[in-house]
């Protein structure tokens, strides 16, 4: 459960051993974190943005900034989540170079878009996931920053259930696709095996 989790400062840093139920709990927010609610919640798959794409995405851009940019530019998703919550999975992925610029933005609350002189306050709560803390700058650990890290170990049988709910919503299944059934016999399953399991039983549909 993560309904404890206190609104203040920035958000918990989860730290998910080995790809366990991150899902959940990015799942729960609104409800874990009844102060949010009617705010954005926006997620970021950091591992699937290229490292050359990863800043403009988080921060957005000017107009003519670099070439290709978009007519007008872009806003950034800590932008975009104003008021509400940026969730960042897998920053143990991200560069330390640009996670001293999200600790900097945890610090200051403001935001600078590439190619702006100017800075824009932003209020949004940033909740980090990773399975690799020992990747993270270790000043993005020290209080103040992320107001606790919380350590998800393997689901058992009713998280593997939610989980399995989460990553089959709206997908088709195969005809005698059990999913309580299948959260019984997979003990000792994390996330990532789970995820499989549900393309599996999409595939097979």
């Amino acid at each position: 459960s993560v309904t404890h989790i206190p609104y203040s400062g920035a958000g918990p840093a989860l730290r998910d051993t080995v790809g366990g139920q991150v899902e959940i709990i990015f799942d729960n927010v609104p409800s874990a974190l009844p102060h949010i609610q009617g705010g954005r919640l926006i997620a970021l798959a950091v591992a699937a943005i290229p490292e050359g794409l990863i800043e403009s995405e988080l921060f957005g851009y000017r107009e003519g900034a670099f070439t290709g940019s978009r007519k007008g530019g872009m806003v950034g998703r800590l932008m975009q989540a104003h008021g509400g919550t940026l969730f960042l999975d897998e920053i143990g992925d991200m560069s330390l170079a640009m996670q001293v610029k999200i600790l900097r933005v945890l610090q200051e609350q403001r935001v600078r878009r590439i190619g702006a002189a100017d800075e824009t306050p932003v209020d949004t709560r940033v909740i980090a996931a990773t399975n690799r803390p020992d990747a993270l700058d270790e000043a993005l650990r020290r209080p103040g920053r992320f107001d606790r890290e919380i350590v998800i170990g393997v689901p058992d049988e009713s998280g593997r259930r939610e989980v399995l709910g989460i990553h089959t919503r709206g997908m088709p299944l195969g005809e005698g696709v059990d999913l309580d059934e299948l959260a019984r016999t997979t003990h000792g399953f994390v996330g990532a095996d789970i995820a499989a399991l549900a393309r599996e039983a999409a595939i097979e549909a």
